[in-house]
């Protein structure tokens, strides 16, 4: 409290009181003693000062890196389950792990206004021109550390989704194009030969008709499996992956065999 002019008054009276009954030259000793003690303290303050400020300012950074620590934690955790390494065998793991990654993402929604706070804090520190370096990782951390990981959450729920409808619509695609094939074959043997020229003309038409339409029917359901197994084969074990490329070549197979029944009923 030495830059006080009060306590500087009080000192120097309190030198006069003890120097009282001293010399003359040794009660002004004294007193130019006190001025330079009152002369350094003073030189010394602004350091002090700043000092004070420093120890407050690294506090508080500590501070924020101690309270962010749990929710970089729970953002790793998050982070880490949608970028693992998947493989569903089937669509019943799949809607295990849509029902786990939906979770997380409520997770991340539930912390988003504590998020926010904690990256807005975060901001108000760094308008500090002395704020420390590690200080800046902190803030990145928590703020671009979020973006990534509600990223990559949704990601993951998108591909769990995908895989779904893939494994689905494998199964009904399979189903569907056995019975097409079938079907376009019984459509074309219903269509009795003419032997009559002009009749002959009609029903070679109308086997044409339903040749094309059952093919283009067959190719379309062929394509979309194709698609559904492109998209399974971005997850499920490889053990799974080789015994579905056979059924697809199997299938493939059975195609061309029935294009060639169909081409001889025309």
């Amino acid at each position: 409290d030495l830059e006080r002019v009060e306590v500087k008054k009080w000192l120097a009276q309190i030198l006069e009181i003890l120097m009282a009954e001293r010399a003359k030259d040794q009660r002004a000793n004294e007193m130019a003693l006190l001025d330079n003690l009152i002369k350094k303290h003073e030189e010394l303050i602004p350091t002090v000062s700043k000092t004070q400020i420093m120890v407050d300012l690294y506090w508080k950074c500590y501070a924020y890196g101690d309270e962010l620590k749990p929710h970089i934690e729970f953002l790793d955790g998050i982070m880490l389950s949608s970028t693992r390494d998947i493989a569903p065998s089937c669509v019943e793991n799949v809607d295990e792990l849509i029902e786990r990654q939906e979770k997380s993402l409520v997770q991340l929604d539930t912390k988003r206004n504590v998020v926010n706070d904690l990256i807005e804090k975060g901001r108000k520190i760094l308008e500090n021109p002395d704020k420390p370096k590690f200080l800046e990782k902190h803030v990145s951390q928590i703020e671009d550390g979020w973006d990534l990981t509600k990223t990559k959450a949704q990601e993951r729920l998108k591909l769990l989704n995908d895989t779904k409808e893939a494994w689905i619509g494998y199964a009904e695609n399979n189903d569907v194009i056995a019975t097409e094939i079938e079907k376009g074959i019984e459509e074309i043997k219903k269509v009795k030969k003419k032997y009559n020229l002009e009749s002959a003309f009609d029903d070679l038409a109308k086997r044409q008709k339903i040749y094309n339409d059952t093919k283009n029917s067959i190719m379309g359901l062929f394509q979309q499996i194709q698609h559904n197994v492109e998209v399974m084969s971005l997850t499920i074990p490889e053990d799974k992956k080789k015994i579905i490329v056979k059924e697809v070549a199997a299938l493939q197979e059975k195609l061309v065999s029935r294009r060639r029944q169909g081409t001889q009923g025309i």
